[in-house]
């Protein structure tokens, strides 16, 4: 396997602050030790890996199944594929991911960003249905589904006027965002209001689909990694099972 196929393997379920962070150690690593930065290096600044095996891997089969569904049935985009990895680096590092394309929009709706914002919540709203109970991975660091739902919910109801109260206060970032949330407590009642409601219309969905959200979960589980068409086929094969009962 060339190196940069090695890297990319062991690096698989990291985030690029992570990947950013070990760079900067290897960069260290090699002029300290004033050796070649390689990939051997690289390899060697890595964290122990960690299997994602048992129930854990059940339930982060479970949380991109619910991605997966919910942003299919939204509308949200194209479904290209749902996967999840095979070990991970750290605690916190992402585990999997559903891959929507879709296309660049000039103007977006408040219909869109609730879209949005269900769909971030949707892996949290199918461990809670499926499994009945949640785990950390919905809020575990600055990149995690509540964090990104949280940041588009705040531009709603504090930048793009589609909240209870008409205001605008320009943000630039993530971080700037959260500090609004924390400094102005109307601003954090509505955004909290948002991911409530969306949480509880993406547990809907899923309880609507749950079957096919157990089917996703099961194949994930043991392939790892489902294409768009795979999903689709899984779906219609919901619609055909329906039409047989009611016969």
């Amino acid at each position: 396997m060339p190196d940069i196929e090695k890297v990319a393997v062991a690096t698989e379920g990291m985030t690029g602050d992570d990947i950013a962070g070990l760079a900067k150690d290897a960069r260290r690593r090699a002029r300290v030790g004033k050796i070649t930065l390689d990939a051997a290096v690289v390899l060697s600044c890595l964290p122990p890996a960690l299997p994602l095996v048992g129930e854990e891997r059940r339930c982060v089969s479970v949380h991109e199944a619910g991605h997966a569904l919910v942003g299919v049935k939204l509308g949200f985009g194209v479904l290209q594929a749902v996967a999840i990895v095979g070990e991970v680096r750290k605690t916190q590092a992402i585990a999997g991911g559903a891959l929507f394309q879709s296309r660049a929009k000039i103007v977006r709706s408040k219909g869109s960003y609730l879209d949005e914002v269900c769909l971030r919540l949707a892996g949290a709203a199918a461990e809670k249905v499926v499994i009945g109970s949640v785990t950390d991975g919905a809020g575990a660091g600055l990149e995690s589904d509540i964090a990104q739902a949280a940041d588009v919910a705040t531009l709603m109801v504090a930048e793009f006027g589609m909240g209870g109260t008409l205001r605008h206060v320009h943000t630039t970032s993530a971080a700037d965002r959260e500090l609004l949330r924390r400094r102005n407590g109307e601003v954090a009642r509505e955004v909290s209001d948002v991911l409530a409601e969306q949480l509880q219309r993406a547990e809907a969905i899923i309880l609507e689909h749950v079957q096919v959200v157990e089917a996703i979960a099961e194949r994930l589980e043991r392939k790892g990694l489902l294409d768009g068409d795979e999903v689709a086929e899984l779906m219609k094969g919901e619609h055909t099972n329906g039409r047989r009962d009611g016969v």
